[in-house]
């Protein structure tokens, strides 16, 4: 019983690990953009409504007023402590997306071998004190 309450508590440590990795700012193109639930829903909707507008790769990203027309919000700030705009065409956004969906797919397949690594232990007679001494952290890149 030990065991399998050192192997569940290990698992919602790797499972939390992999969350907060997930929601991380994602670097692309020499800037940093948010990464949480939020902004990865709007870079998803934007590049679905592009999509279903047919536009080109080459056309301006689409944002709504008051925002300035093909214009993104970084997460970099600059010098004078503004959020720093960045303007981006439909294929930009399109390859934010991708970038954003292998980070996350990578992070994810790190997450189930850390999750199989514990359960293997587990199942090949490792103490609960070694499956919590299991370094979840390592790995990841």
């Amino acid at each position: 019983m030990a065991v399998a309450k050192a192997v569940a508590k290990k698992i919602a440590e790797i499972e939390t690990t992999s969350a907060e990795r997930q929601r991380a700012d994602i670097a692309f193109n020499g800037r940093h953009y948010y990464a949480d639930d939020w902004a990865t829903k709007t870079i998803e909707s934007c590049c679905s409504v592009a999509n279903n507008l047919g536009l080109a790769d080459t056309a301006l990203i689409r944002v709504p007023p008051p925002l300035q027309p093909g214009y993104w919000m970084t997460a970099d700030i600059d010098n004078a402590g503004n959020r720093v705009l960045v303007q981006m065409t439909v294929g930009d956004m399109r390859q934010l997306a991708a970038a954003l969906y292998d980070r996350n797919g990578a992070i994810w397949g790190k997450e189930v071998i850390h999750k199989a690594t514990v359960e293997a232990m587990a199942a090949a007679g490792a103490t609960a004190e070694q499956v919590a001494a299991y370094n979840h952290l390592e790995g990841w890149t």
